[in-house]
């Protein structure tokens, strides 16, 4: 998904932009841990079905699966959340 695919479903879809800036702050706040695996749904206080979205729509990945947890992270165009009108 391009930057510009991105920009259009923020806007379209202003919750996920809530959820990825929070998504953003905390792994902003994980830069310096190089053990950190990535976020949890609780830690973004998003629903998992929210989530699975952003994972179809391409714009997070799972990091890592176990039986207990599942690890996302934001990977595509930080920038295109900071700056969408």
């Amino acid at each position: 998904m391009s930057t510009q695919e991105i920009a259009t479903f923020l806007r379209e879809n202003p919750k996920y932009r809530e959820i990825l800036q929070r998504a953003i702050d905390v792994e902003e706040k994980n830069t310096s841990n190089p053990h950190w695996l990535g976020w949890e749904w609780h830690e973004v206080r998003a629903y998992p079905a929210h989530l699975v979205k952003l994972v179809i729509e391409g714009i997070i990945k799972v990091n890592f699966k176990s039986n207990f947890a599942s690890f996302a992270h934001f990977f595509k165009a930080r920038f295109t959340i900071l700056y969408i009108n």
